[in-house]
């Protein structure tokens, strides 16, 4: 995925949509996510750019979230109504160069040139059919702390794949587990089917700490559902991150109110 956010949402304008259905239907919640992966040694150089043109930046139709993580890069999540929206993030996010995402660049006099080594780009949707106790965060960072799956699945597969999932959901729900996961449906990118698993915690400590009593309380059966997902997986990625307020828009102190995310 290395196509750049105007450039994905000129591509997602065009495409059929997925699952037959058309650009106005109201959908569950959708997200553009824009992940830059920057220069390790440029990485102040980048945060005091962003911040800067955050700072001046004036779009009032168009909101993100930032979520930083090594593997993740730095991923600007935009929630989105419905396909429809595209067209309306793309015209808000690209009629001028000041709101160019590029503009960071140019305003910077520290940065002769972009510190960005490659940018991937995607849509995703939330499926709450295979979600178990969702809870939405918002720009003040509650539980800021992420750690991703990306299930690769195998193509064909995603009725058995989603039927595992669903077990998994419901073996949550009979033994009243009060840690919740997220699942996410790539609905535009590369190498699809893929879905995502979010999970949360304060930090990486107690999200290990959750991990552990979740085990303790789901025991073998967990452990062979999460096993049988694999059966219909061609590969599974790993990653963490966590909220950056500071680098998302509006910022928490210009926020007139709190938008969710999930």
């Amino acid at each position: 995925m290395t196509r750049t956010l105007i450039g994905i949402l000129v591509a997602a304008s065009l495409c059929s949509y997925p699952r037959g259905t058309v650009a106005q239907e109201t959908r569950h919640p959708m997200y553009i996510v824009r992940s830059e992966f920057v220069k390790p040694a440029e990485t102040a150089a980048y945060e005091t750019a962003t911040k800067r043109w955050l700072s001046e930046l004036t779009i009032d139709d168009v909101t993100w979230v930032t979520i930083y993580g090594h593997e993740l890069g730095y991923a600007f999540v935009v929630p989105i109504e419905n396909f429809a929206a595209l067209d309306e993030v793309r015209l808000s996010f690209g009629t001028t160069s000041r709101t160019s995402p590029d503009a960071r660049w140019a305003q910077s006099a520290a940065t002769a040139a972009t510190p960005v080594e490659r940018v991937e780009s995607y849509v995703i949707e939330l499926r709450p059919d295979l979600s178990y106790l969702q809870r939405t965060v918002s720009l003040d960072a509650t539980l800021p702390f992420r750690k991703y799956h990306w299930y690769h699945a195998i193509p064909g597969r995603e009725a058995e794949f989603e039927a595992v999932v669903t077990s998994l959901v419901e073996l949550y729900r009979a033994r009243d587990v009060d840690q919740g996961f997220l699942f996410y449906e790539v609905v535009i990118g590369d190498d699809l089917p893929v879905f995502l698993r979010v999970e949360r915690a304060d930090d990486e400590a107690h999200y290990a700490a959750q991990a552990s009593m979740i085990r303790e309380t789901l025991g073998d059966q967990a452990d062979a559902l999460f096993g049988r997902l694999l059966e219909y997986t061609r590969h599974v990625e790993v990653m963490e991150g966590a909220v950056r307020s500071g680098l998302s828009y509006p910022p928490p102190s210009q926020a007139a109110s709190s938008r969710e995310y999930r």
